[in-house]
């Protein structure tokens, strides 16, 4: 016959056991909590300081651009603003960061104008640089129904709303201009094959700019003439290298200038405004990617535009 205390005395040691499982369990649990919480306000504290110094590499690039403006009227790729840096350490981490010129690339939102006006010299150069990389010339009238206003299709090759809204997922056409030259992804025809060949050459920039002969890659130069010698282009980029032009008149008098036969010199200039900061900050375990783009209107003047982050 069993004995009533020792039933009593088993049941209570099993609901010992079983509290003590419990709040090992739920100690445990807490402990993973707490370092779990600790782990994100690090990693939250880490991604805001690293913010902090992105958002201050802005104000450094400014100045550095500002000063540059100051001291010459020309832009190249020989200047200390154009040269790749080492990374910087900085407290708990280090900040990578490099300027591009923009102006050295060609402006889509060059092809449709407020107005409702295309740039010939736009269409022409982006229809150079379609054919350039084997893709269909035609591409650029689904560029210029992504910016112009109406609903209208451009044929042969335009899209609109009733277009997009057809696509899984659907959307619609920005009518306006483009933001960042990264839109090419959303409009018809530029599949990714597309897109990563003509992404490295353009730019989204306000209005139309001239296109700066001391920075514009040899794809770029070549789009500016009728002749497609890219190596003429090539050529001219490794006597640049040499000797940056310190006038379009200088240009435009270099013997390799006359082979690739460029006609009009209008919107062509040795200087620029618009410059891209790409700044990539990591601190402790935090991560801040941003690119800048910067308006330098004048010495004292230099505005963000656009900024674009990710990370």
């Amino acid at each position: 016959m069993t004995c009533p205390h020792s039933h009593s005395r088993g049941v209570a040691l099993i609901m010992a056991l079983l509290v003590v499982a419990i709040a090992t369990v739920a100690a445990t649990a807490l402990s993973q909590r707490i370092a779990l919480d600790t782990r994100r306000s690090a990693s939250m504290i880490d991604g805001d300081q690293a913010w902090m110094y992105a958002e201050g590499a802005e104000g450094w690039i400014k100045s550095v651009l500002a000063r540059d403006l100051r001291d010459n009227q020309i832009d190249h790729l020989q200047e200390a603003w154009a040269q790749t840096l080492p990374p910087l350490g900085l407290p708990g981490g280090a900040i990578i960061g490099r300027i591009t010129d923009m102006q050295g690339l060609i402006n889509l939102n060059g092809l449709y104008d407020s107005g409702g006006v295309s740039d010939p010299q736009t269409v022409e150069r982006v229809q150079r640089l379609l054919v350039l990389h084997e893709l269909d010339p035609e591409l650029y009238w689904a560029i210029i129904d992504w910016l112009d206003p109406d609903l209208e299709a451009s044929p042969p090759s335009g899209a609109e709303d009733d277009y997009y809204i057809g696509l899984d997922p659907p959307y619609l056409a920005a009518n306006q201009p483009m933001q960042s030259p990264t839109e090419l992804r959303l409009i018809k025809g530029f599949d990714q094959e597309a897109y990563e060949k003509i992404i490295p050459f353009v730019t989204a920039l306000p209005g139309n700019t001239p296109i700066n002969i001391n920075t514009a890659p040899a794809e770029v130069i070549v789009t500016l003439s009728p002749n497609s010698d890219l190596e003429a282009a090539t050529s001219l980029v490794e006597a640049r290298a040499e000797k940056p032009f310190e006038t379009v008149s200088e240009f435009s008098q270099h013997p390799l200038f006359q082979s690739l036969d460029i006609s009009n010199t209008e919107d062509i200039v040795i200087n620029s405004q618009y410059f891209m900061l790409h700044s990539d900050v990591r601190v402790g375990q935090g991560r801040a990617k941003l690119d800048s783009v910067i308006f330098r209107e004048s010495v004292n003047k230099q505005t963000i535009i656009y900024r674009s982050s990710a990370g």
